[in-house]
């Protein structure tokens, strides 16, 4: 499935040609987070919240970006 990502949510265009939310797939890699992202520690590991999305940083071809771990609190 291709997806999308803004501000946060993760999205796809269903086959009726609607855009729909979709919960953030583990292992997506995105380029940036919402200003309103929080800091959080996990099992000693620090990392990132958006609403229920958490996300590690990673290094790719030298540039941080943010991959999906997993959720929180659905």
């Amino acid at each position: 499935m291709n997806y999308y990502y803004e501000d946060g949510v993760f999205f796809y265009l269903n086959a009726d040609g609607q855009y729909e939310v979709i919960e953030a797939p583990v292992g997506a890699i995105v380029e940036y987070l919402p200003e309103d992202f929080e800091t959080v520690v996990i099992d000693g590991k620090e990392l990132y919240k958006v609403d229920y999305t958490l996300f590690k940083t990673v290094v790719l071809q030298g540039k941080p970006m943010f991959e999906v771990v997993g959720t929180v609190g659905l």
